[in-house]
């Protein structure tokens, strides 16, 4: 025993200092038992474990650097590699299982992905794109499916609302993920951060299952305390009664002590600590910036996490700088894009004389190679209110404008498959016509010079982004839409080009709405429910991916020829209004209207009639143009 209790530097001098009172001498031993502990270098710490043959891990007080290694974990500063300080508000992170030996159900949610489980696809000028080989991915969505099925279960079974939320927001997140690697054709370092972020979203959502219906009722005495230690990360804690609800869980912690506590600590054995270079410290290939530095705050970090993972996956609207990636210096959030805002220049958008040139955006085209739209749509584009200008206005598209499709002068001009950046109408009409090469010096300086200097430095900001390449001079004979090689000597039919400009006007008015909606929707009101209603007026019911649309319903949404069928997207996107600044005012003859007192298609029309009146005047107060209109086959 000590007559006054060690100080930090004489403990660090010696750590046999934490044997001073093993369990088992004259002196009974006490709750502060510890099977083992190790003293934190400087001595002002040291950490003790009640579980035997478990191995020791400092904490760290500081974080330094933290940013993605080769195998996408964040080292030692990761919750799913290393336990962290157990925080109230993420409690489920210390139940993320621990990596298990040999084979295991799970497994593959550890599974690091590599170059020849990529298989590259080359579609037009560019190469370096591909998909995560079949059988890997059909791994993946049957374990996601499991858990899918379990979290359903969950969800119908609890009541406890802020448990409930939480898991429907990771499935969305899960799903969604899920649906993005199996459609989309990305770089092969998009693809693996795809499949870490996939892995991480379904090991915190497996966590928050176990913590909720096995951990959590062990922790406040609902069921029987546990008989062994459970084989997950755990977590550090510094208070008593915290660990004492993590032993009775069966949850590993570690215990930080100051100094002063040590007289009244049993320590049984000295252990080592378990070396930070066990963690993957390998710098990541394809570069990576420092999403977090400070003092240890694993709320602060799992933010920082959670930003850079949703990057892999984010579709970001292109319309304006600030909702660009923020982490700069990182390849994996795409390439640059350009884009404009522009000042508002003199009715930009004036209602022309009757049979005057050019196009009227604000009337949609009677054209035999333009899909069908909704007349609501159209007479609603037709009654915007065009006399007050906004001071700025978002300019360009994110896919070409299907308009362009029936305005260009040759049949052979109709031809093309859309790659998202946002650019203005004169610049996609050039990108979509093949014709990038500078002219000769003397024409430099025209305008159809400049245009393709525009399309080569948009392709050129492509570049960036690792492992793609592309052609310019040399471009592919064959091009592919859907299912079907096209030969350059092929006639392309009317049907085909219906589908390209309806698959445009879609991806368009996603990208529109998505970008009104976040423009508009306070911070407050950007709640799970909210994004549900926002994706129902994409997908309806469904899971779906942003960037792809769904041939075998081309007849649905909010253009489908029955009324009835639009009812479900009409009250999504009515649902979704009412969160934007101004919706008390602009939402007034619709804020009311219950689904269930639509019960034919004369009332339905009438509320179609307000909604979509709503969202095509609210789109020109902010865009200065007429929005997309969504179209059908």
């Amino acid at each position: 025993m000590f007559d006054t209790c060690p100080t930090a530097e004489e403990l660090n001098d010696n750590h046999e200092l934490l044997l001073h009172r093993r369990p088992g001498t004259a002196r009974p031993s006490s709750s502060y038992d510890a099977a083992s502990g190790a003293v934190v270098p400087g001595g002002r710490q040291f950490v003790t474990t009640p579980y035997n043959g478990l191995e020791l891990y400092a904490p760290s007080f500081v974080v330094q650097h933290m940013k993605i290694r080769a195998n996408w974990r964040f080292a030692e500063h990761d919750y799913l590699e290393w336990p962290q300080m157990f925080v109230s508000t993420l409690c489920h992170l210390a139940c993320v299982l621990h990596r298990p030996a040999g084979q295991h159900p799970l497994s593959i949610m550890w599974w690091n992905m590599k170059p020849g489980d990529f298989v590259p696809e080359r579609r037009g000028i560019c190469a370096g794109f591909g998909k995560l080989k079949s059988s890997v991915l059909s791994d993946l969505r049957q374990t996601v499916s499991d858990l899918a099925e379990r979290t359903k279960t969950f969800c119908s079974r609890r009541t406890n609302s802020s448990e409930t939320e939480l898991a429907q927001k990771y499935l969305r997140l899960l799903l969604d993920r899920e649906l993005r690697l199996a459609k989309l054709t990305t770089t092969f370092s998009q693809t693996s951060g795809g499949v870490a972020a996939l892995q991480r979203t379904f090991l915190e959502l497996h966590a928050l299952l176990d913590y909720c219906e096995t951990y959590k009722p062990r922790m406040e005495g609902r069921s029987e305390a546990a008989s062994e230690r459970a084989p997950v990360i755990g977590a550090f804690v510094s208070d008593y009664n915290r660990a004492s609800q993590l032993f009775r869980a069966g949850i590993p912690f570690w215990f930080i002590h100051p100094v002063q506590s040590l007289p009244r600590v049993s320590v049984a054995e000295l252990a080592p600590f378990v070396s930070v270079d066990t963690m993957c410290q390998i710098e990541c290939e394809f570069g990576a910036p420092v999403i977090y530095s400070g003092v240890q705050d694993l709320e602060a970090q799992y933010r920082a996490i959670t930003e850079y993972t949703e990057a892999f996956f984010q579709t970001y609207t292109p319309f304006a700088a600030h909702c660009q990636p923020s982490l700069g210096g990182s390849s994996t959030s795409g390439p640059l894009r350009t884009h404009g805002t522009d000042r508002a220049r003199p009715m930009p958008y004036q209602k022309r004389p009757r049979n005057s040139g050019g196009r009227d955006k604000f009337s949609l085209p009677a054209h035999s190679l333009y899909p069908p739209f909704s007349l609501v749509w159209a007479r609603a584009l037709a009654d915007v209110d065009r006399s007050e200008l906004p001071t700025e206005f978002q300019r360009g598209y994110a896919f070409p404008d299907p308009q362009l499709f029936v305005s260009v002068q040759t049949r052979q001009r109709t031809l093309t498959r859309p790659s998202p950046s946002a650019i203005s109408n004169s610049d996609w009409r050039q990108l979509l016509l093949g014709d990038f090469q500078p002219p000769p010096e003397s024409k430099s300086s025209s305008r159809s010079a400049k245009t393709k200097a525009n399309v080569r430095e948009l392709l050129g900001n492509c570049l960036l982004e690792s492992g793609i390449e592309f052609n310019l001079t040399d471009p592919p004979g064959d091009i592919q839409w859907r299912d079907l090689v096209i030969k350059p000597d092929m006639v392309i039919s009317d049907v085909m080009v219906r589908e390209v400009i309806w698959e445009l006007s879609h991806l368009n008015f996603r990208c529109e709405l998505k970008f009104l909606d976040n423009l508009l929707t306070p911070r407050q009101r950007q709640t799970e429910q909210h994004q549900r209603h926002l994706n129902e007026c994409f997908f309806g019911p469904e899971v779906g991916e942003f960037l792809d649309v769904n041939f075998e319903k081309a007849d649905e949404g909010f253009a489908a020829r029955v009324p009835m069928l639009r009812k479900k997207h009409l009250f999504s996107l009515r649902n979704v209004m009412l969160a934007w600044e101004g919706s008390v005012s602009r939402c007034r003859s619709i804020r009311n209207i219950a689904r269930d007192s639509i019960h034919n298609d004369l009332t339905l029309e009438a509320f179609e009639k307000n909604v979509i009146r709503t969202y095509t005047q609210c789109f020109f107060d902010k865009f200065g143009r007429a929005a997309t209109t969504p179209l059908r086959l």
